[in-house]
């Protein structure tokens, strides 16, 4: 679970003389920047003074903090801790990469964009943003955190996840002025133009409103688990290869001309927003007819063995892909460079592996007299 327990004893919270209620669907990060701005604050010097967390923006608040500090931020703001738990990402992570011991088959929680922390900056788009939502109401949502979010509903446009003047990402307690401005050049973020044209934008609104729907309602059978998603996350790791990415999307009768991944391998929750839009879209086709499955894993080759590195596989996933080879595993060779061989040996111990390793080492010694 990213609320964790262990965090360093600290002075109490200091609670805020009026309580700022949150708006629906409202991103902690984007209410702490609003309650400060009506404190006539910064974001750093709210948490610092009020949940003695002056660490608080050096790490990412949305994805869940340790559970002193939530309970500090809770009592500062004056609202019940589960009120503030629901405005991070932490109910969503527990659906769509459930904690179950095993080593985890991502580095980046799948459906959740990653934003790149460093130090109290952010490097990655991983916040969008709809340029109308944000001028109307100052609120940051969640829902621009999800992968798949890439469009608004309301106001019937793709999403802005970067400055026009200086391509910045979305760092709203970054910025001086407010949430609606760019931290780094000030330009005013409620006038963003559209990163890429609204063609598919029907299709990519009914896959966004199928995702919301079971992120948001339990599975009866798993409460935890979203299987749609999870299986759509193995199809985009399978299919979204820089080797097989082309012949993928042509099967799904996509254009993919100048896509970032005919050039170099990338993670879709650190991809640019316009980048996750193809992919977005085969999920899309995919969901709606998971037959077209089957003859895209003969032709691309895919094997049981690289479906199981993707994690956990759902039912209908398996069904729509039949009966895969097994693959081949990755052969271990005895040639190499003597420092591998003697640490693959290390790790296998297999009977004898002690004189195997001293007799490599005699041979390295040996080459090394005779030059």
């Amino acid at each position: 679970m990213p609320v964790q327990a262990g965090a360093p004893p600290a002075l109490p919270a200091r609670a805020l003389p009026f309580r700022i209620e949150p708006e629906s669907h409202e991103l902690l990060s984007g209410y702490l920047c609003r309650v400060a701005r009506r404190y006539g604050t910064t974001p750093y010097a709210l948490c610092a003074l009020h949940f003695s967390a002056g660490q608080y923006w050096s790490r990412d608040p949305d994805r869940g903090v340790l559970a002193p500090l939530m309970t500090r931020t809770a009592q500062g703001l004056g609202l019940p801790e589960e009120v503030v738990l629901r405005m991070t990402l932490a109910p969503w992570i527990a659906r769509l990469a459930p904690t179950s011991g095993a080593k985890p088959a991502w580095a980046c929680t799948p459906w959740i964009n990653a934003v790149g922390v460093f130090h109290r900056t952010r490097r990655l788009h991983g916040l969008a943003w709809c340029p109308e939502c944000l001028a109307e109401t100052g609120v940051v949502q969640r829902l621009w955190r999800l992968s798949f979010v890439v469009a608004c509903e309301r106001h019937g446009r793709i999403l802005s996840d970067a400055c026009h003047g200086c391509a910045a990402p979305f760092v709203p307690h970054r910025s001086a002025r407010g949430v609606q401005w760019c931290h780094r050049c000030a330009a005013w973020l409620g006038a963003t133009p559209a990163v890429c044209s609204n063609a598919a934008l029907a299709e990519l609104l009914a896959f966004q409103s199928q995702a919301l729907t079971e992120l948001w309602a339990p599975c009866p059978d798993d409460p935890v688990a979203a299987p749609k998603l999870q299986g759509l996350r193995c199809v985009v790791a399978l299919g979204a290869g820089t080797r097989q990415w082309e012949r993928f999307a042509s099967s799904l009768d996509l254009d993919v001309t100048g896509h970032r991944l005919q050039a170099e391998p990338a993670v879709l929750e650190k991809m640019r927003l316009v980048d996750r839009v193809p992919l977005l879209l085969a999920c899309a086709r995919v969901l709606a007819d998971p037959s077209v499955l089957r003859p895209i894993a003969g032709e691309l080759g895919w094997s049981a063995r690289a479906l199981r590195r993707c994690g956990a596989v759902p039912a209908w996933l398996e069904a729509a892909l039949g009966d895969l080879p097994a693959g081949h595993g990755r052969r271990r060779t005895a040639n190499g460079p003597i420092e591998a061989r003697i640490a693959l040996i290390d790790r296998e111990r297999a009977a004898g592996w002690r004189g195997e390793q001293a007799r490599l080492l005699m041979k390295a010694a040996a080459r090394r007299r005779t030059r």
